[in-house]
């Protein structure tokens, strides 16, 4: 059970991960401006209820998560919190398993605080990406996914259950334990604080991406993972006063997921620095992808290969300046060059000859990818190059 909630935790965190990668970093400068909306010359209903609906999503998803029962991974911080502490403060958690407590200490900190700490931006990446027009199968997709990762835990729990042949009786008593009047207050100070910082980011963010979008709304990410962190180290002192601060244990359960908390922004910040720090990677990552001059543009690192993993050691070469580069400030291009216009923007300016050379550039990518797959397959390439050009 333990191995399989590790490898859970694991997967629900690479799944977010992906989302910003896939349908956030590789989409940015490119959106749609409220302006061009108001102006398109499309029928107007459709797209009303399009853009109305991404927003009314918003609270129907909290609202149907804020009154889940609290096996949900969203809503389940208080109750895993509470069990720890209560088992900090024994005799048990205080001798012989001390370690068991640093690691559920660990693990809470990662369901409670550093996967919430996603739900902000995800949320408001999905209603964007996942968003067809059509309102019905939008709300279809987005609850879907939001019921999925919200109700991760309880369906692992159900797996480890049936692997190990629990019958109903027994395996809800192993989820049941009695809770008090102080706990009831705590889980709903904890779903109110939890969900008005998720709905008013998600909101803001569902306003801003259609009016600026911009790689730097990933800095919601941490700086939710640290709000999350002090508010549930905090508020359960607030409502219960000195009884939280018991001796021994009580520091140790701080420091292990306090600790934790700052260890996973740390390494967000690396895996990301090149798109929370706008020139730390420049040229590589010019300076108009946090700040375009026109929402027309395309992202630039879609014909970069494995820009996701290979951005980390820039930004880990440039930090410690182990090659003695550093930041290259001189380079940061702040406006695109001509043939950045040419290969990544395909808005209603572009000229015949732009987008022509924008066809050229996109030609050679593809016989490069051709000729470097295929060693021997040059006439391929050749021929594959040829026959869209003909076409084009």
């Amino acid at each position: 059970a333990v191995i399989f909630c590790l490898i859970l935790v694991a997967f629900e965190i690479l799944l977010l991960e992906c989302m910003m990668v896939e349908n956030f970093l590789a989409e940015v400068p490119h959106t749609l401006t409220w302006v061009e909306w108001w102006y398109l010359d499309e029928p107007f209903l459709p797209r009303f209820i399009w853009i109305v609906g991404k927003l009314i999503v918003i609270p129907l998803a909290i609202g149907d998560a804020i009154n889940s029962e609290p096996v949900s991974s969203l809503v389940q911080g208080p109750d895993l919190r509470i069990l720890l502490r209560s088992l900090a403060s024994r005799y048990e958690g205080q001798t012989y398993a001390y370690c068991t407590v640093v690691f559920w200490g660990i693990l809470t900190e990662l369901l409670s605080v550093v996967v919430i700490s996603y739900f902000a931006l995800v949320t408001a990446i999905l209603i964007s990406a996942e968003s067809t027009g059509n309102a019905l199968s939008d709300f279809g997709i987005i609850f879907a996914i939001f019921g999925f990762l919200q109700a991760t835990d309880s369906r692992g729990m159900g797996f480890i259950a049936g692997a190990a042949c629990l019958d109903p009786t027994t395996y809800l008593a192993t989820t049941k334990y009695v809770d008090g009047p102080r706990v009831k207050v705590v889980r709903r100070t904890y779903r109110y604080i939890l969900f008005w910082w998720i709905g008013l980011w998600t909101f803001a963010l569902m306003i801003l991406f259609h009016v600026y979008y911009t790689p730097l709304y990933s800095w919601v990410v941490p700086v939710s993972n640290i709000y999350f962190a002090v508010i549930w180290q905090t508020y359960p002192y607030c409502l219960d006063g000195w009884p939280i601060c018991f001796p021994h244990g009580g520091p140790c359960l701080f420091w292990a997921q306090f600790g934790t908390s700052v260890a996973w922004t740390s390494l967000f910040v690396l895996r990301y620095g090149c798109f929370l720090f706008p020139c730390a990677c420049a040229p590589e990552l010019p300076g108009w992808f946090f700040f375009p001059p026109s929402n027309h543009l395309e992202s630039p690192l879609g014909r970069q290969g494995q820009w996701d993993t290979r951005y980390i050691a820039l930004f880990a070469e440039r930090l410690f300046g182990r090659s003695g580069i550093g930041w290259d400030w001189d380079s940061c291009e702040w406006e695109p060059k001509d043939i950045d216009y040419e290969r990544f923007y395909h808005g209603p300016q572009q000229t015949a000859d732009q987008r022509a050379a924008g066809w050229e550039q996109r030609l050679e990518l593809l016989e490069a990818r051709v000729l470097g797959s295929q060693g021997t397959g040059q006439g391929v390439g050749g021929g594959v190059g040829s026959q869209l050009r003909h076409t084009w």
